[in-house]
């Protein structure tokens, strides 16, 4: 059996990692000095030894779990937040445009008192299914949080995410689920928007086309208001104008 000395151990490379670097990067940087297992302590006592392989696999799954939504298996808030600043740095770095859609589900607290919350789970999980067959691969899908929605639509235009949206709303006017208390059907409503410079952080493209989202409420529901910053601006002014 070999032994250490202190001067061996310290002279040894310390190679540490910061609490919020990526998993990713903390593995390729055990991989880069030849870690190839982990010893799990209890107690002071040696229980196990897991392979980096293994170790691999946990984090893999532990980092899906932490990134979806666990209804829906869409992305959460954090994550869908995450990539919309990453898209909104392309475009200051490159002007590669970008929409964004907030929606929700018009009603849908009747639907909770009606026919209860796992009918209204079921309804949330619909539209999921909705999403990921009605949209692009490289579209982003989140839930925010309740019966609320986000689309990021990268490398589009205001119209193009409109009309992927009117096809949305479309689907989702097609839910029929058959419960005790009755047949539920739904409908949404949408705010568009499209990324312009005038825009100073993510935050202020989910906050306008959350404000178009309440306008489409307003109207009636069912419905997909899509307007540019510059356009609600314009007509802004002018209501104040007269």
């Amino acid at each position: 059996m070999s032994s250490f000395t202190v001067s061996d151990i310290m002279s040894r490379n310390v190679v540490t990692s910061d609490p919020d670097d990526e998993v990713s990067d903390a593995m390729n940087r055990m991989s880069e000095i030849g870690v190839r297992h982990l010893p799990v302590v209890e107690n002071g006592e040696l229980i196990a030894i897991i392979s980096i392989r293994d170790f691999q696999v946990i984090c893999d799954h532990l980092g899906k779990l932490a990134k979806t939504d666990s209804l829906t298996g869409l992305a959460n808030r954090r994550e869908f937040m995450k990539l919309l600043e990453a898209e909104f740095s392309r475009f200051n770095r490159f002007d590669s445009p970008f929409s964004v859609a907030m929606l929700d589900i018009d009603f849908f607290k009747n639907i909770n008192d009606e026919h209860g919350h796992n009918a209204g789970d079921t309804i949330l999980v619909r539209f999921a299914d909705i999403f990921r067959t009605q949209l692009r691969a490289y579209d982003v899908a989140g839930r925010l949080g309740g019966e609320e929605f986000a689309i990021l639509f990268p490398n589009t235009s205001l119209e193009g995410a409109v009309t992927a949206c009117e096809h949305l709303r479309e689907a989702i006017k097609k839910i029929a689920l058959f419960a005790d208390t009755g047949l539920i059907s739904c409908t949404a409503s949408f705010g568009v928007t499209m990324v312009v410079p005038e825009f100073a952080k993510p935050e202020c493209i989910l906050k306008f086309s959350d404000e178009l989202l309440y306008q489409a409420k307003e109207q009636g529901r069912d419905r997909i208001i899509g307007a540019s910053y510059q356009e609600h601006a314009a007509q802004v002014l002018n209501v104040a104008n007269g």
